[in-house]
C-alpha cells in the first residue's frame, strides 16, 4: 500500500524535497564521473567519436521520406546529446578526442 502525502506535513514535504535534491545531485555527479572516466583513455575517446559519427551529427538529416528523415533526426539528436555531455563534463578531453580523430 502506498503512502499518500499529507498536505499539512510541511516538515515531511521539505525532507522529501531535500532527499530528492540529494539524489539528483548524486546522480549528476555519477554521470559526470562516468563521462570523465570514459574520456580519460584513448579507447574511450575513440568509442565516443564513433558514436557521434554514427549518429550523423555532422551530416544533414534531410530526406524526401519523412519517416526516414525523422529517424535520422532522432539519431542526430542522440549524437548531439553525447557531444553536449562531453563538452560540459570534460571539455579538454573532448578537444583531445577531436585532435585524435584527425
Amino acid at each position: 500500500m502506498s503512502r499518500k502525502a499529507d498536505i499539512l506535513d510541511i516538515q515531511g514535504q521539505e525532507q522529501q524535497l531535500e532527499e530528492s535534491e540529494r539524489r539528483a545531485k548524486l546522480s549528476e555527479k555519477q554521470e559526470m564521473d562516468d563521462w570523465k572516466w570514459l574520456m580519460s583513455d584513448k579507447r574511450g575517446r575513440r568509442i565516443a567519436f564513433r558514436l557521434i559519427d554514427m549518429a550523423g551529427v555532422h551530416r544533414p538529416s534531410i530526406d524526401q521520406n519523412t519517416a526516414a528523415m525523422a529517424f535520422k533526426e532522432g539519431k542526430r539528436w542522440f549524437g548531439t546529446l553525447i557531444m553536449e555531455k562531453l563538452e560540459r563534463h570534460c571539455f579538454d578531453r573532448y578537444l583531445d578526442m577531436l585532435k585524435e580523430s584527425k
